[in-house]
C-alpha cells in the first residue's frame, strides 16, 4: 500500500484549500521570510509557466498550527510554506507575518505590453503603463482565486476596464468608470495578436524539482531550470540564476549543471 501520492494541483485548487483551511500550516513552520522581489519572480515564472517546485502536504491529526488550533485531520504543509503565502499575498493581496512579526502588503505591478511584473513603488503608481497592483483585479474572483494565464488573459481583454459596458449585442462605451487608459488597452490588443502569431515556446520535458529551492550565492534571487544544446547535439540541463536570465540585476552568477 503506497504511503504517499503525487498530484498536480492548479494555483487556484491550492489557494482555495487554504482559504477553507482544508491544508494548515503547522505551528513550527517559520515566519514570511522572502523579500518581495522573490514573490515577484514567483508570480513571473507562475504567468510563464515554469516549474514552481513541490508542495509537501502531511495528514496527521494531533499536529498544533499556527492559530493555536490542533489539525484534526487536515493536510499540514511541511514544505512549500514560502511559495504558498508568496501567491496568496500577491494573488488574493492577504497580509503577511514577516521575519520581525509585522504584518504588510506585498503588491505586485504588472505591465501588460511589456508583460513584465515588478514590485509597486512610487514611479510605477505613477505610471500609466503599469496596473500597479494585481490583487485588486484578480481577487474579486471571483472568490475562486482563478489566476495566471486564464484570468490575466481575460483581465487584458475585459474592456470594461476601459469604461465600455455591453448586454447582448449593446454596447454602451465611456459608461462606467474606467481604470485603463484607452491607448494602453489598445497597444495591448496589438500585442496580444502579435504573440498569437509567434512560435510557441518549447518547454523542457525534465522537472526541474530543485526551482525555488536552490538561490544565488551573489543577489539571492532563486534558481530556475533551464536546458540548452550542444554542438554534437546533446542537450545539457542546469540551474540559473533568475536575475541572470531575466537581465535584471549585473549578478555574475554561473549557471549549475542539473545532475
Amino acid at each position: 500500500m503506497a504511503r504517499y501520492s503525487v498530484n498536480n494541483y492548479t494555483v487556484e485548487t491550492l489557494l482555495s484549500n487554504i482559504k477553507s483551511g482544508s491544508i494548515a500550516i503547522p505551528e513550527m513552520q517559520r515566519p514570511f521570510v522572502w523579500d518581495s522581489s522573490k514573490v515577484r519572480d514567483l508570480v513571473d515564472s507562475l504567468y510563464k509557466g515554469f516549474p514552481v517546485g513541490y508542495i509537501i502536504v502531511w495528514q496527521n491529526p494531533d499536529v498544533k498550527l499556527k492559530d493555536g488550533t490542533k489539525s484534526s485531520g487536515k493536510k499540514v504543509l511541511i514544505d512549500g510554506q514560502q511559495r504558498i503565502t508568496a501567491m496568496a499575498a500577491a494573488i488574493v493581496g492577504q497580509e503577511v507575518l514577516d521575519d520581525h512579526y509585522k504584518w504588510k502588503r506585498i503588491s505586485i505591478a504588472f505591465n501588460p505590453v511589456e508583460e513584465k511584473f515588478e514590485v509597486a513603488n512610487n514611479a510605477i503608481l505613477k505610471s500609466s503603463k503599469w496596473i500597479p497592483d494585481i490583487a485588486p483585479v484578480l481577487e474579486p474572483a471571483f472568490d475562486t482565486f482563478s489566476f495566471v494565464i486564464n484570468s490575466i488573459a481575460k483581465m487584458l481583454k475585459n474592456r470594461r476596464y476601459i469604461g465600455e459596458y455591453s448586454f447582448r449585442d449593446v454596447v454602451v462605451p465611456h459608461s462606467i468608470p474606467a481604470i485603463v487608459p484607452e491607448n494602453l488597452f489598445e497597444r495591448v490588443q496589438e500585442k496580444i495578436e502579435k504573440n498569437k502569431k509567434a512560435p510557441a515556446r518549447h518547454k523542457a520535458e525534465d522537472d526541474y524539482l530543485l526551482t525555488t529551492k536552490l538561490f544565488c550565492g551573489h543577489c539571492g534571487a532563486y534558481m530556475c531550470g533551464e536546458s540548452g544544446r550542444g554542438r554534437n547535439g546533446t542537450v545539457h540541463r542546469y540551474y540559473k540564476c533568475v536575475s541572470v536570465k531575466k537581465k535584471r540585476t549585473d549578478c555574475k552568477k554561473k549557471a549549475v549543471k542539473k545532475d
